[in-house]
């Protein structure tokens, strides 16, 4: 039996078509940093920076995710005025960035002023890659993006961080010093541990950031309870509406385990290196940890 010319033609554009699609996304794909890094299992970096509205960008963040832990880390690094005092991003990494140097992407974005940059920045990510709003959020920015290895890039970094658990992307601040920056990416790509404060109790402080009387002395029964020393309580500088706990040393598992303590869900954790507290972790506790009735959440240590 002979299929008509026209049947045959059209089915011989069909093929010619599906092959050059093929060919096509083939060619992306292997010119694709971060298509390379997942067939390799190896860590792969990025620039990122957020344009506002009126072109101003918040960043630098270096972008890290380990495809194997599926472990994201957004790094800020605002940069100096003076260009000469500028921090290489690369210099105090363990791993290479590959011999084209960091992947630049520029996100046209608004990040949130009630939070500082690390946290802004990971919260929008979350916000649009989570759940089933990050599909419709990938169709809807895709289809303005040309065909490109960059293009190929997003669209793989959507999917991955789609699949990846909220709490496994980690927000941190560029420490200042050459030591401490090594030390901390040290952390960074280290294999997990169940280590904690290194062998010792978490040095904890507790600063009140409402303006009700006796949250931090609760929240420290509640800490040292679970065998952390709480070193310090007081009042923050001035009231929040968020909580963060800060990682103070660069082991940012200290940090996720005085969240654990608490059972504040609504905390953020932020990495910002700082010797000169003294401690491991501080707690700057705020009204989602202090009033949980709002939220329909029973921590039964906040309740007077």
């Amino acid at each position: 039996m002979e299929f008509p010319a026209k049947v045959t033609r059209l089915g011989q554009a069909m093929m010619a078509v599906f092959i050059a699609i093929l060919g096509a996304s083939l060619w992306l794909e292997s010119r694709s940093p971060l298509s390379a890094a997942l067939r390799a299992n190896q860590p792969w970096l990025c620039r990122v920076s957020f344009r506002g509205p009126a072109g101003g960008l918040t960043g630098p963040f270096l972008a890290i995710y380990q495809p194997g832990r599926r472990l994201a880390d957004l790094v800020y690094a605002p940069q100096p005025r003076d260009p000469r005092k500028a921090v290489d991003l690369t210099a105090d990494l363990p791993v290479t960035a590959g011999p084209e140097g960091l992947p630049q992407l520029v996100v046209d974005a608004q990040l949130s002023q009630e939070d500082e940059a690390p946290l802004a920045a990971e919260n929008w990510i979350l916000d649009r890659t989570q759940g089933l709003g990050g599909w419709s959020f990938l169709a809807r920015e895709l289809r303005h993006l040309k065909p490109s290895a960059g293009t190929l890039d997003l669209a793989l970094l959507a999917v991955e961080l789609h699949r990846m658990r909220p709490e496994n992307m980690r927000a941190a601040w560029l420490p200042e010093t050459e030591g401490q920056r090594r030390f901390f990416f040290g952390n960074v790509f280290a294999p997990p541990s169940d280590t904690r404060g290194g062998g010792r109790a978490i040095a904890v402080e507790v600063l009140n950031a409402t303006r009700k009387a006796g949250i931090a002395s609760t929240a420290t029964d509640i800490l040292r309870s679970n065998g952390a020393d709480v070193v310090n309580v007081g009042n923050a500088p001035s009231p929040r509406e968020r909580t963060v706990i800060y990682d103070r040393t660069g082991r940012a598992e200290n940090a996720e385990s005085v969240r654990g303590y608490l059972g504040c869900r609504e905390a953020r954790v932020v990495t910002q290196i700082s010797p000169k507290k003294l401690v491991d972790v501080t707690v700057v506790l705020a009204e989602d940890c202090a009033s949980p009735e709002k939220r329909g959440v029973k921590w039964n240590w906040l309740r007077f």
